[in-house]
């Protein structure tokens, strides 16, 4: 044997690399079958959850570029609810919607308090760098 390669060690694993990839990533994740990437994907911070939020938050719920991450409501009902309807876990349902707006993960909210919050709720999401669904 001469003690030289005809292929480096780099352009092996290169080469292996590249073969490897479709069994590592899934097809999901690259959009393939008709799904969304998640870089593609809004992740969403749902804030009041009563009847007009849980009524935006469905719909949100329906839209594949959508992922609903946090639900938001002081009234213990109305959260609760939420959270199972967009079958988080408990650690995602909130009293206070300061919590939702520091989460790096949220890329916008969905604002459905009533109107003495809503302002309230809309200028600190825009402080917090947030989009807004009002």
């Amino acid at each position: 044997m001469s003690g030289r390669s005809l292929v480096g060690r780099r352009d092996f694993l290169k080469t292996a690399a590249a073969v490897a990839a479709p069994m590592i990533v899934p097809a999901s994740a690259l959009g393939r079958d008709g799904a969304t990437p998640p870089s593609e994907r809004v992740t969403l911070g749902c804030i009041g959850v009563g009847n007009r939020g849980s009524s935006n938050m469905r719909h949100f719920l329906r839209e594949p570029r959508v992922q609903v991450v946090a639900v938001c409501d002081v009234d213990r009902v109305h959260r609760e609810r939420a959270r199972a309807n967009a079958e988080l876990d408990a650690g995602a349902a909130y009293h206070d919607f300061r919590e939702v707006l520091t989460r790096e993960d949220i890329d916008a909210v969905s604002i459905g308090t009533p109107d003495h919050w809503h302002a309230i709720n809309t200028v600190q999401a825009a402080n917090a760098g947030k989009d807004i669904f009002c």
